[in-house]
Order: structure tokens, then sequence, then C-alpha cells
């Protein structure tokens, strides 16, 4: 998204202009941030499910260690979102939930 400032009138140097106070740059500004912000959660929601293990006769099994480890290991621990973006758990933590709370059953 192009800055504001680069089709600016107002100003005739725009390049020196620090008008932080202006509303178009303070509107586009926070549109850019959030765009930012929200983009390492976007690709986790992206990213497509592959089953993990040795596939036998059409079914992926996974292996012990690797089911041990993935049950004990939080998602969110590493993440790169922000926290406030998390109030509605990811694809990543809703699928890792279910299957403890299977498994743990």
């Amino acid at each position: 998204m192009l800055s504001p400032c680069m089709r600016c009138t107002r100003v005739k140097k725009t390049h020196l202009c620090d008008n932080k106070g202006c509303q178009e740059w303070q509107k586009w500004f926070i549109e850019s941030w959030n765009a930012m912000r929200s983009a390492p959660r976007l690709e986790i929601e992206k990213k497509p499910r592959v089953p993990e293990g040795v596939c036998i006769g059409g079914t992926v099994y996974a292996l012990p260690h690797r089911v041990d480890s993935y049950l004990q290991t939080d998602p969110c621990e590493g993440c790169l979102c922000p926290r406030d973006l998390c109030a509605i758990p990811c694809r990543v933590k809703r699928d890792w939930l279910r299957v403890r709370q299977e498994v743990l059953q």
C-alpha cells in the first residue's frame, strides 16, 4: 500500500514532511501496521494440513515419539503472532487442542 505522502499536494517537498498529525497519514499507518502485525496469523491459517508420519495402506500413522512431542508442546510457544490477535485461537491451536483432548480422554 502506497503512502498518501507520495501523492500529497498540500506540501511542496513531501519527502521533508514530518506531520504525523495528518489524518490521511495516520489512517494509512494504522492500516499498514495492522496488516503487518496480522501477517503471521494469516500465514498460519493458510498453511495446508499435511499429515506427518508413515503411510500404511492409505492411513497415515505418526511415530510415537513425535505424537508425545506434539501433545506436550503448545503451538503458541515460539509463535510470531502478537498475543492480542489470538483472542480467537488459530487453526493450529484449535487442531492441537482437539487432538490433545481426544488422546487424553
